[in-house]
């Protein structure tokens, strides 16, 4: 159960795969489930704006399933919202190896959101990233703040992540 202390004014919203959402309200928790895929959180500290992408598959594609088009949505969103590229950290979750055998679409999954944001000249300040376990992701796109609980073989473990001020 997350809680929030204005519980009456709190918005804990999910974020689905191929999912993009963003803003600055200090009382909106974006969360989602990962296994394979990646969460992109970007946050914009003179701004105090974040945003999350939830993608699937690291190829191009049509939607924000795709990591091309779900980063640069994302992106879309803050600038339009204030955010400024050069201000922009990114947290990078996700990209497990959830199956056996078969192709790692979670390290590319994680390789290509690394090498995409590179690209760009936004600087990754925190990632938990591969292994076998599915995550949780909670983030605060006003504070920049996540918690990350792993639940592998249903015992879940904590981690803090935040962006330097």
């Amino acid at each position: 159960m997350e809680v929030i202390n204005d519980r009456a004014s709190a918005q804990v919203l999910h974020v689905v795969q191929g999912a993009v959402a963003t803003s600055n309200a200090a009382n909106v928790t974006y969360t989602a489930l990962i296994g394979a895929c990646v969460l992109v959180c970007l946050w914009d500290s003179v701004a105090k704006l974040g945003g999350m992408a939830h993608f699937v598959f690291p190829e191009e594609g049509g939607d924000a399933r795709f990591g091309a088009v779900a980063i640069a949505a994302v992106l879309d969103q803050l600038h339009a919202k204030g955010g400024q590229a050069a201000r922009f950290q990114a947290s990078l979750f996700g990209g497990a190896k959830v199956q056996d055998g078969g192709q790692d679409i979670g390290q590319r999954n994680a390789g290509f959101a690394e090498t995409t944001l590179t690209g760009l000249g936004i600087s990754v300040t925190a990632r938990d990233l591969g292994g076998i376990a599915v995550r949780r992701v909670r983030f605060s796109p006003a504070t920049g703040q996540a918690h990350v609980t792993d639940h592998n073989e249903g015992m879940p473990h904590d981690t803090w992540a935040g962006f330097a001020p």
